[in-house]
């Protein structure tokens, strides 16, 4: 009898040690398991924020054609105010009230160009918290960096306001990605050399949800292209002129930072880009 029961607690301990053999080594395996998943997480941070970085730079780079665009008109006049002054001087047919005039219009000239750069310069700073704002006055802010750009290569904006409504978000975030939209429309129907150019920017909405689209007439995209356009570095364009990272961004702002949705689909005229995102 002691020697049946002997040999089960024997066996008893043995299995008690098999399974803790096996747990340690579960632990061990789990440990690994968890660093091995934290520095998966780590790295795609780190390339998060090195795609970010560089969405910045491809910004400033857009940016600055853009201000070229917005002050081409005022240095125009200001030349043109200039080479009046210089011709009245030389017929000696200048006086008080021609030179105050001049100064007067080259001082508006002068402020516009100031408020230019202002409005740069607020458009890019980073929102730090969520605020309420209409959706409008957001794709406003938008219009007023890419207008002249968009005047400059005679391409139509058409801005249809159906329902406007207060969204709970980041306004220079959700701004950037309807410029971001606007400047790739701008570039597609320029490289595409369109007859009658086009952008148009509806802004709509249905319950809790606004519903924004943007549509150029430029054919569309190749359906190829249509599931690799939100991925990191694709870029339709010639690598000298766009670094694949706009839409991306775009994508990240509105889905996980602004939990909406950002969708391309083409119709018979051009490519869609439709943004629903709840107040």
């Amino acid at each position: 009898m002691n020697r049946v029961l002997n040999y089960f607690l024997n066996r008893i301990k043995k299995y008690k040690l098999e399974v803790q053999s096996t747990e340690n080594k579960l632990k061990i395996l789990n440990d690994g398991l968890q660093k091995k998943v934290q520095y998966a997480i780590e790295e795609a941070k780190q390339k998060d924020r090195k795609i970010l970085e560089q969405g910045k730079l491809a910004r400033i780079g857009s940016m600055i054609s853009m201000i070229a665009h917005q002050w081409r008109q005022p240095l125009t006049e200001l030349s043109g105010i200039l080479m009046e002054l210089e011709t009245a001087t030389r017929f000696k047919k200048v006086d008080e009230n021609h030179i105050l005039t001049a100064i007067e219009k080259s001082d508006n000239m002068i402020q516009f160009m100031s408020n230019t750069i202002d409005d740069f310069r607020n458009f890019y700073k980073p929102d730090k918290m969520k605020e309420d704002f209409l959706v409008s006055d957001s794709c406003k802010s938008a219009i007023n960096i890419i207008n002249a750009s968009l005047k400059n290569f005679d391409i139509k904006l058409n801005i249809n306001i159906q329902n406007d409504k207060k969204i709970y978000a980041y306004p220079t975030e959700f701004a950037q990605v309807i410029l971001n939209i606007l400047s790739n429309a701008k570039d597609v129907l320029v490289e595409k050399n369109i007859k009658n150019p086009k952008i148009d920017l509806n802004i709509d909405s249905k319950g809790v949800l606004s519903i924004i689209t943007i549509k150029d007439n430029a054919g569309g995209i190749d359906k190829k292209n249509q599931e690799l356009i939100f991925d990191p570095y694709f870029s339709t364009k010639d690598s000298s002129k766009g670094t694949g990272l706009g839409l991306y961004i775009s994508k990240l702002i509105i889905e996980r930072n602004m939990g909406g949705e950002l969708s391309v689909y083409n119709d018979d005229e051009g490519v869609i880009f439709k943004i629903v995102i709840a107040g």
